[in-house]
């Protein structure tokens, strides 16, 4: 089996368990999470297209630090470093994406991010 690193510090790492491979990606670099089905997209700083990986967010959810990590939305995992702002009911990011913060996370979010 074939390991694969893209880590830059030494911040930690994620291992991504894939087909006759292991994906290491530093968590300092993810930006943001986007779940699609079974599904999740990984932004990373840096990188222009996202890392498709077939895992659901609670997967990432449990295994990334959550004071560094907030769901604002179902389909969201955004790291904190990255975030700007909060505007009208969306989280800014330093990408510029902005992404819509759910009425159910809002409050949780909110707390989370202050």
């Amino acid at each position: 089996m074939e390991t694969l690193t893209l880590t830059r510090n030494n911040g930690g790492s994620l291992p991504m368990p894939m087909v006759n491979k292991t994906l290491c990606i530093d968590i300092d670099s993810i930006v943001r999470i986007e779940a699609s089905s079974n599904y999740s997209k990984i932004y990373c700083k840096g990188q222009a297209l996202p890392i498709v990986v077939a895992k659901v967010l609670r997967w990432f959810e449990e295994r990334l630090p959550q004071h560094s990590f907030a769901r604002v939305h179902r389909t969201h995992l955004v790291n904190k470093k990255y975030m700007v702002g909060i505007r009208n009911d969306k989280v800014i990011l330093e990408t510029g994406t902005q992404i819509g913060i759910s009425r159910r996370k809002r409050k949780t979010c909110l707390d989370k991010l202050s």
